[in-house]
């Protein structure tokens, strides 16, 4: 009988061609700019600029403001600190009084709305009104 002879398997070379590279993401078909930050309303950059010259004069002079957050569904009044352990804009009166108990040349006032407190004490430290060091 003949010898039946098998087809050859077809065998891989010992080391693959390198593929070629291909980058991680594709770029994309329409390209567009997308700002790294939103730019605030009108109204709100104005806040958030005066807020940060306040802090910067501050800083001159070591002081470090506190500055509860702003809750619009509050109606209560605020409490601004100018002269006291602890400076700033406060929510509830217990810390703001705490900041003030026992400060000699103490100063805070209640205010209201938040915006209308962060003004007054804006104010008074552009002025370099604001201190949290007692008088002698």
């Amino acid at each position: 009988p003949a010898a039946h002879t098998q087809p050859a398997a077809h065998t891989q070379p010992a080391v693959q061609p390198a593929a070629h590279a291909q980058p991680a993401v594709q770029p994309a078909a329409h390209a567009q700019a997308v700002p790294a930050v939103l730019p605030l309303p009108p109204g709100q950059a104005q806040a958030v600029n005066r807020r940060a010259q306040v802090d910067a004069r501050l800083a001159l002079r070591n002081i470090v403001a506190h500055y509860d957050p702003n809750d619009p569904t509050f109606t209560g009044r605020w409490y601004v600190v100018t002269r006291g352990r602890t400076v700033g804009v406060f929510r509830y009166q217990g810390p703001a009084s705490n900041s003030v108990n026992g400060f000699s040349g103490q100063n805070w006032v209640r205010s209201r709305p938040y915006d209308a407190a962060c003004e007054e004490f804006y104010a008074c430290a552009l002025v370099d009104g604001v201190t949290d060091q007692p008088t002698a």
